[in-house]
């Protein structure tokens, strides 16, 4: 790295025209970088969802779930089936490997579900996958117009493609309001009258409105593409149609058969466009509206679809009469809010740093030439990551605002040496150069320890892993610019800035005759006269009376050559240090101990500390759920959220609020959707959060009746989590007794708050038992049965028309549906053999009774599991109570339990993250054996990550933050940076003696040469993450304030540590060494 700093000296214009470029580059970088909320990542996760019309919970297990199960568990990196069998739908959830191609295994399960012969009729399954580009990035109601239908049918012809016409939108979904389907209601008698049977009808509608692709037709010298065939496109149509009739006339042969005059559909049925049934509502602040979800393309930039549709949203209140339009949820402002935060807290994290510089060198230009490595840096990151493609997200922006506080130290320490050798009187052309070359070795190591500390993410899998790999890479763009800005720009702006010091004033490196930084007058004792005033033994400092402990062998008389440095006058900072080093060489091995004891009170501390996942993202919305009981209708549903509602408006600290009764297509298997549910999506005031959740449940434990009601704000990026625990049985009624007793256990723990299990209740349920004898003897069948009861219920889907654009399904049923059990047994099946009319009760025992409201089985075995939501930050605590709970309650025999969730979640990061802190380690160690030619050195060096950990828990307890996944990131990047001090104190102690030093003079003379930049660069890093640490702002909260808390206490507690302990353990080492005859260890002696 010496000859690039060489390279760059011999072409200061070009490096200079380099800098100008690297910098503008960066600021259009900076400019054009897309902001999300957090990166793009793809969820290892596809979900097959299947409607089945009709079906019970127990049919749609056995006739459609476990085919789906068996068909999918054997596909490529599959590690979990999760399923649930619910009325009329079959949801099954195929958990893949992370890293596993999402389209292929999308496209096996595609294949495998299609070659399932024996699903029942109606069933379509739909295979569905998803990442955080699927989520809507903004939710928006829209409210007026004359009716529901117009304002759907204005909102789908209108605003819909103005919306989708913005830049980087994907796809706009709207929802609220019951599609209209064609209903064609036959009329039994007309039909009778007529002779036309409905199973005629039926094929009628099946084989009309076709358009059949005939071929091509050559005309001259064209061939013209030939259709028959036109769509049915309006309701007229559909009823004009002509149905068949049998023949009229004579029997005889001799005579000739007469048509019957034609029929059209109309004539026999009432034909019209009519809503289909109710699924879901939706309010936006107690008012009808419709909701249009709106996703964005993977290139897409959140905040500009944000600003353009804000921009856009009076034209679109203009194209609906009494039109008014609410954004519920955005991201953008939070992604605003955040990038403002976050880069307020860093730029007085630089101002800070600046300070530190400025305060150690008192010196305007020394203080310039080192500070503009920040943001030159930083631009070189920015740059890096807008060609690498990623983006700016509060992961990215928030490893950037951590950066700040370390891009600094290799510039620091390269121009403390260059100031320092000025002061030595060298040229510059003398003295920049030696000094380059003296700190290259360290600050290329310390720079590559630091940076390699990132290479072991790899090993962390899971969201974890996918999450925190982009702000590993933007440290590292941002560390190895640093290490690049220090070894080549640094030393040309000091030779342009710095070409006066040294010469015409006096002693080199001095203003008006004194020294820069150094003491004047009676202050000014050389650093010989200080060691020799300390040099001779005395009983007083080697005897062991003194220590109590045996007296160490003294090291070889030095006879060693004089160095300069050692003539160099003494500041104030290195006499308060050189007592406290005296003493640690003189007593290296009480030294070593009291670290020791320090360390093992540290371990003692750790187990104090709280435990956390990710955290909560902070913002501003809150999502509430409500779930009644299983069976409740939609209109009883409805009225309980009204009751929510009301306790909602008027609050000062709601901004609007978007409700969504029932579910809402088929998507809404994976967020629990159904009659009996409801969501809120709430917007609060900045800070309204905590105080609206509090309200929400103390609102619910208020009013039971009203169902179970939850409250979580925006949690970590992936979204709120919950604790678990998963129950498995092999049959329903032990799975019950278990999924009771733990469900009860865990609603007592202190730790825990809405607590509920996924255990469906029993509902009441209709069954129609065909007697198949006498099903024959009227000329019916199962099939035939079923398919009379599922169209006088449901009626018979044939398929689709479009009418002015939008697709309608076409309905034919007969007459109303029954009501009641007494009527679906009066239901009429025909006529029997005897002529008299046949009803359903005549062939089947129609029956009510219990049966669950859905069925969920893991891997092909019945399971349950229970929710809880924990009360504090500290989650470790409740995993361990559901440990000991799931340990200590009675189960029946065949019943197991585990406890999963967000629990499981943490433990799996923790144990990933704690191995790639290992080989942090082990990397850090092979590069410093590479950089000191030792096995032994390295070691010493290695004793700073230890005292590390003693700062950060210390810090952690004080301000009484949890240690989460943040934190364990904050760990790893210590393991690079505190390893940096004492990389630079070593190397220049091995140095000096190579120079012809003694041990003790090498250590006393690096130990207060190295003093200023160690604690300058400590400092530095320190006071540019105290505003993050505080979260002055609040921005990015979640990552960044417990990863600056642990990387500050860590560097404070090392490098007080450092500064003593690494010279007491190298003394032991060098004089053992010493002892046994080796020379110096200075490189590659083993």
């Amino acid at each position: 790295m010496n000859a690039l700093s060489r390279l760059s000296l011999r072409n200061r214009a070009l490096t200079a025209l380099l800098t100008v470029f690297l910098m503008v580059g960066g600021v259009i970088a900076m400019g054009s970088l897309k902001q999300e909320l957090i990166p793009s990542i793809q969820f290892p996760i596809m979900g097959i969802v299947t409607p089945v019309p009709g079906a019970s919970a127990s049919v749609v297990e056995a006739r459609v779930t476990r085919p789906m199960e068996g068909a999918v568990l054997g596909l490529r990196g599959v590690t979990k089936v999760t399923s649930t069998s619910s009325d009329s739908i079959s949801t099954v959830m195929v958990t893949l490997a992370y890293g596993e191609d999402l389209g292929k295994a999308q496209t096996d399960a595609q294949r495998a579900v299609l070659n399932l012969r024996d699903l029942p009729e109606g069933a379509q399954p739909q295979v569905i996958t998803g990442s955080i580009g699927d989520f809507p990035i903004i939710q928006m109601s829209m409210s007026g117009g004359a009716d529901q239908q117009q304002l759907l049918a204005t909102v789908r012809a209108q605003v819909v493609p103005k919306i989708a016409g913005i830049a980087g939108v994907r796809d706009v979904q709207v929802s609220g309001v019951a599609d209209q389907v064609v209903l064609v209601d036959l009329d039994g008698a007309k039909l009778a009258a007529v002779g036309v049977s409905p199973t005629a009808v039926s094929d009628v509608l099946k084989v009309n409105g076709l358009v059949i692709p005939a071929g091509q037709l050559a005309e001259g010298r064209s061939e013209l593409s030939v259709q028959v065939g036109s769509p049915i496109t309006s309701v007229e149509q559909l009823a004009a149609l002509p149905l068949p009739r049998a023949a009229t006339g004579s029997t005889t042969t001799s005579a000739p058969t007469q048509l019957a005059a034609p029929v059209t559909l109309g004539q026999v049925a009432k034909v019209s466009l009519a809503d289909a049934a109710v699924t879901s509502l939706s309010r936006t602040n107690g008012i009808p509206s419709l909701t249009l979800a709106i996703t964005k393309t993977p290139d897409g930039n959140t905040v500009g679809i944000s600003h353009a549709l804000d921009a856009m949203r009076p034209d679109l209140e203009r194209l609906v009469s009494n039109g008014k339009t609410a954004v519920v949820y955005d991201q953008a402002p939070f992604i605003t809010e955040s990038v403002k935060d976050l880069t307020t807290e860093g730029l007085l994290g630089l101002a800070f740093a600046v300070l530190v510089v400025f305060a150690f060198l008192l010196s305007v230009r020394l203080t310039l030439v080192t500070a503009v490595s920040i943001p030159l840096s930083l631009l070189i990151a920015l740059l890096g990551l807008r060609v690498g493609g990623f983006t700016l997200n509060i992961l990215t922006l928030g490893a950037l605002t951590i950066a700040v506080g370390r891009v600094v130290d290799d510039s620091i320490v390269v121009i403390e040496n260059i100031e320092r050798h000025l002061q030595m009187g060298q040229s510059r052309r003398d003295a920049i150069p030696t000094a380059v070359k003296e700190v290259a070795t360290a600050v290329t190591s310390s720079t590559l320890a630091t940076v390699a500390v990132f290479i072991p993410l790899a090993l962390v899998g899971g969201q974890v892993g996918e999450l925190f790999r982009p702000f590993a890479l933007t440290v590292t763009l941002a560390m190895l610019a640093s290490l690049f800005v220090s070894l080549t720009i640094v030393p040309v702006l000091g030779y342009w800035f710095l070409a006066g010091r040294g010469r015409g004033r006096g002693r080199a490196g001095t203003a008006n005759g004194k020294s820069v930084g150094m003491p004047s007058g009676r202050h000014r004792k050389t650093a010989a006269e200080a060691i020799l005033a300390h040099a001779a033994p005395s009983p007083e400092v080697t005897g062991p009376a003194h220590t109590g402990l045996p007296a160490e062998p003294p090291a070889a008389p030095s006879t060693a050559a004089r160095i300069p440095e050692q003539d160099e006058p003494i500041t104030r900072l290195q006499r308060a240090y050189l007592p406290a080093l005296r003493w640690v060489i003189r007593r290296p091995v009480v030294t070593v101990l009291l670290g020791l004891l320090i360390l093992v009170m540290s371990g003692g501390a750790a187990g104090l500390l709280k435990t956390d996942f990710i955290g909560n993202s902070g913002g501003t919305t809150l999502t509430v759920s409500q779930k009644l009981p299983a069976g409740t209708s939609l209109a009883v549903t409805d009225e309980a959220v009204k009751q929510v509602e009301a306790t909602l408006k008027g609050r000062s600290d709601v901004v609007t609020y978007q409700v969504t009764v029932g579910s809402t297509g088929p998507l809404a298997a994976f967020t629990g959707g159904g009659a009996n549910n409801a969501t809120f999506n709430i917007t609060t005031t900045k800070g309204g959060v905590d105080s609206l959740t509090d309200h929400v449940r103390q609102f619910a434990d208020a009013h039971p009746e009203l169902g179970t009601i939850t409250a979580s704000s925006g949690g970590g990026p992936t979204g709120a989590s919950t604790a678990q625990v998963i129950v498995k049985a092999p049959d329903e009624a032990t799975l019950r007794t278990a999924a009771t007793a733990l469900t009860s256990a865990v609603a007592k723990l202190k730790g825990a708050r809405d607590v509920t299990n996924d255990l469906a209740v029993l509902i009441p349920t209709v069954t129609v038992e065909v007697d198949r004898a006498k099903a024959r003897q009227a000329g019916l069948s199962e099939t035939i049965v079923g398919g009379l009861v599922a169209g006088a219920l449901r009626g018979t889907s044939l398929g689709e028309i479009t009418i002015d654009g939008v697709g309608h399904p076409v309905t034919l049923r007969q007459g109303t549906a029954p009501v009641g059990v007494e009527a679906l047994k009066a239901l009429p099946l025909g006529v029997g053999p005897n002529g008299i009319p046949l009803t359903l009760g005549q062939v089947a025992t129609v029956a009510q009774q219990d049966a669950p409201a859905s069925l969920t089985r893991q891997d092909g075995a019945r399971t349950a599991v229970i929710s809880a939501v924990p009360t504090s930050d500290d989650l470790g605590a409740l995993t361990t109570a559901l440990t000991k709970v799931v340990a200590d309650t009675p189960l029946p025999a065949a019943a197991t339990a585990k406890v999963g969730g967000v629990s499981a979640d943490q433990a799996e990061a923790f144990g990933q993250l704690g191995l790639a802190l290992l080989v942090a380690i082990a990397i850090t160690y092979a590069i410093l054996v590479a950089t000191f030619g030792s096995l032994l050195q390295p070691l010493v060096l290695m004793v700073s990550i230890p005292f590390a950990a003693t700062g950060a828990i210390g810090l952690l307890l004080i301000t009484g933050k949890p240690l989460g996944v943040a934190s364990m990131i904050g760990l790893l990047m210590l393991v690079g940076i505190v390893v940096t001090n004492a990389i630079v104190l070593i190397d220049l102690v091995n140095q000096y003696r190579g120079r012809g030093l003694g041990i003790e003079d090498a250590v006393l003379e690096g130990g207060r040469h190295r003093l200023r930049p160690i604690v300058m660069t400590a400092l530095a890093t320190i006071l540019a993450l105290t505003p993050m640490a505080m979260s002055l702002t609040g921005g990015g909260a979640f990552i960044s304030q417990p990863l600056a808390l642990v990387v500050i206490g860590g560097l404070f507690s090392s490098t007080a540590l450092t500064l003593l302990i690494v010279p007491a353990l190298y003394l032991l080492l060098e004089r053992a060494r010493h002892k046994r005859g080796f020379g110096a260890d200075l490189r590659g002696s083993y």
